[in-house]
């Protein structure tokens, strides 16, 4: 149309300086001004380096920017209805838009963390599927070939004892061995007040025959919470494996059916999940169902590269000590005399480099060529940019 205002809208996360891509915003005209004239028509659009393009409506005195993205709340920081008149006569009219993300669970096989706005904010130790020795991984190793597991140790008895996990694709098929398939999963956080609902419940509900004995805080905690395969929460049924039943449980020790355990820190996570519904009331409210129920994605991956871009940002891997990454992720244990696991670290390092140039590009400017050179100095990994 000759003479339409292009309007331009940036999104960026809470933080204001990263920008988001492919968050799909709906543009609804309100309150029309002529009603003899057309009406604007409602338009959706795709963030493309965290930006979009409307045609401004015309004969409308409002409008509305809705957010159709699972992973951030419908209302941006800011008010989303705007006022037309603000940017007709504006030259290159643009609105900047950010984004609040909706809380979220990932276990990465090791580690139950609680996400906001693509942040880490807690983690806690966790592991999903029997606890198995080191002879049944062998065994699993020379007779399926497996080769993804994770490592708990611990002491008893004054024994250095090391119970291991198994992550591979074919044994998550396992009923009652396996750890939880990789997928998208849904809990519902409120606090249970009912033994059939979904949510939070405690260690003497009845809903389980070994709830009364010790036996039964022994295998589950104090407090559990159902997972479901489905936003409603009502389907347990995990699609390709059909495997069901799945919850996060703590327990005495790490070692389960195929939920996540927590084992002893079960009672931790269940505080803070506590003081972090407090601290984001504001945010879960509206994310609440019809039925009040607090409902948030769980998503269960176990690829190290995931892993590890969880973990670090690009300005916080610059200049790292391997002693810190040990503290912070014990499955990229480093030492100065095994160049191997730091070779392995620097590779996996450039892998994530080249996933994060666009990133770069938006972050230092388009035009500029940036390379990432990884090197080794003394005990430290050097990130050099230019």
């Amino acid at each position: 149309m000759t003479g339409q205002t292009i309007l331009t809208i940036k999104v960026f996360l809470e933080d204001s300086f990263t920008p988001l891509n492919n968050v799909r915003i709906r543009l609804t005209p309100l309150d029309t001004k002529d009603s003899k004239k057309p009406k604007d028509e409602t338009q959706e659009s795709i963030s493309q380096n965290g930006v979009l393009r409307f045609n401004l409506p015309s004969n409308a005195n409002t409008f509305e920017l809705k957010i159709l993205d699972t992973r951030f709340l419908e209302k941006a920081k800011s008010d989303n209805i705007k006022t037309t008149n603000n940017y007709s006569n504006t030259p290159n009219p643009t609105i900047t838009l950010n984004l609040i993300g909706k809380p979220s669970l990932c276990f990465n096989g090791y580690e139950l963390q609680i996400h906001q706005n693509n942040k880490i904010i807690q983690s806690f130790k966790a592991y999903s599927g029997n606890a198995l020795s080191e002879q049944e991984k062998v065994d699993l190793q020379n007779n399926k070939s497996y080769k993804k597991f994770v490592a708990h140790e611990y002491t008893d008895s004054a024994q250095n004892i090391i119970q291991y996990f198994c992550l591979d694709k074919d044994y998550q098929k396992q009923k009652d061995k396996g750890a939880i398939p990789e997928g998208i999963y849904y809990i519902n956080i409120s606090r249970s007040t009912d033994d059939k609902q979904s949510g939070i419940r405690t260690y003497n509900n009845t809903w389980y025959s070994l709830s009364r004995t010790k036996e039964g805080k022994k295998q589950w905690g104090k407090y559990n919470i159902p997972i479901y395969t489905d936003k409603d929460c009502t389907n347990t049924t995990e699609s390709s494996t059909k495997r069901q039943g799945f919850y996060i449980h703590g327990g005495e020790s790490y070692g389960d059916n195929g939920g996540i355990d927590l084992a002893k820190e079960d009672t931790r996570f269940f505080q803070v999940l506590e003081s972090l519904k407090q601290e984001y009331k504001d945010i879960l409210e509206y994310i609440k169902d019809d039925k009040g129920r607090i409902i948030i994605k769980l998503e269960v991956g176990y690829e190290e590269e995931y892993e590890f871009a969880k973990y670090f940002t690009l300005d916080e891997m610059i200049e790292t000590s391997h002693k810190s990454l040990i503290s912070s992720n014990k499955n990229f244990l480093l030492d100065s005399n095994n160049p191997q696991r730091l070779q392995s670290l620097k590779d996996l390092c450039q892998k994530i480099l080249d996933k994060l140039q666009a990133h770069i590009y938006l972050q230092y400017g388009e035009n500029a060529i940036y390379k990432i050179h990884i090197k080794t100095k003394g005990d430290k990994i050097l990130l050099i940019q230019w």
